[in-house]
């Protein structure tokens, strides 16, 4: 897979998956066409993340805040919020990345490119590999996952994430789960399911 070659060691990560009636081709193209934040419970939790960055950017920020969340939350608004696209193979795997300094209350969020995410890991920071993979089935249809990789290069810098982790974690999951399920539904949708 497209994310052993971007994260092969880690220390914390969460994966997830479903099955889609959908074809791989419906199903990767549905990952950046659905809606990933479509129930109240999730872009409730986008909104809490992003609160801060919003609040210190002043009324710019809020209002942009504001407009990400009364729209569709598709792919592209993790782009916008600095995650990047690292990797993809059509239709099989797409892998985005992003660092920063999660646990604090902006994020201290660094968009780096490709290049940036082949060297190494700065201290002070963490850095999360992201991955949406299709997996034709035989039986027809296929299985979808999510697998989030985050590590860091100094203690610090775990330790702090994994206090991070600790509470955002069940959240992370709650979300990652619903996206799945948004996507299955687009992608089905889409394969006229």
């Amino acid at each position: 897979m497209l994310i052993d070659s971007w994260m092969p060691a880690f220390g914390a990560s969460e994966r997830h998956e479903i099955r889609v009636g959908a074809s791989a081709r419906h199903t990767f193209d549905a990952i950046t066409t659905a809606d990933l934040a479509a129930g109240f419970l999730v872009r409730a939790v986008f909104a809490l993340r992003a609160l801060p960055k919003a609040l210190a950017s002043g009324t710019n920020g809020m209002l942009r805040l504001r407009r990400d969340l009364n729209g569709p939350f598709r792919l592209d608004a993790f782009e916008r919020a600095g995650f990047r696209l690292l990797d993809e193979q059509p239709p099989h795997e797409l892998v985005l990345g992003l660092e920063g300094r999660f646990w604090s209350l902006g994020g201290g969020i660094s968009s780096l490119g490709a290049d940036g995410f082949r060297a190494p890991i700065p201290d002070g920071v963490a850095r999360a590999i992201w991955n949406f993979a299709v997996q034709p089935l035989a039986e027809g249809g296929c299985r979808l996952t999510t697998e989030t990789r985050v590590g860091w290069s100094d203690a610090a810098a775990g330790r702090s994430f994994r206090r991070y982790w600790r509470l955002i974690r069940p959240w992370s999951g709650l979300t990652r789960r619903h996206m799945l399920r948004s996507i299955r539904a687009e992608a089905e949708r889409k394969s006229g399911l």
